[in-house]
């Protein structure tokens, strides 16, 4: 190969290595746009678990009165979820008002019906 080949294909690979490497840019960029949107990342599987816990969580009121001890195990139980999914749920939970965690004297977590409940 003379020494203007080896240039040319030194100057191919680099412009195709810059290719490659824009788009992988695009695509982590585009992964990590859609980690700040979580609902459109996977709308059906947590919108349905919400939903879910929200009618487990009506009826665990119903059966057991006005508090509920331990709710974020009692989600992680029920749902099969690890701890910081449980306790995101539960917060989920209590933001759209459907329970307020609290702890009680003895530094239990509990909850009571929230004001959308």
């Amino acid at each position: 190969m003379t020494h203007q080949t080896s240039q040319t294909v030194t100057t191919v690979r680099r412009s195709l290595l810059r290719g490659a490497l824009a788009l992988i840019g695009i695509a982590a960029s585009s992964a990590g746009q859609a980690r700040n949107m979580p609902a459109l990342r996977r709308p059906g599987r947590d919108e349905l678990l919400f939903d879910q816990a929200a009618a487990f969580i009506a009826t665990q009121f119903e059966r057991q009165g006005e508090v509920i001890a331990g709710p974020v195990s009692l989600l992680q139980r029920q749902y099969h979820l690890g701890y910081g999914q449980a306790l995101g749920l539960a917060d989920r939970l209590e933001r759209a008002g459907l329970w307020q965690v609290f702890r009680d004297a003895a530094g239990m977590r509990c909850a009571r019906r929230g004001v959308n409940a």
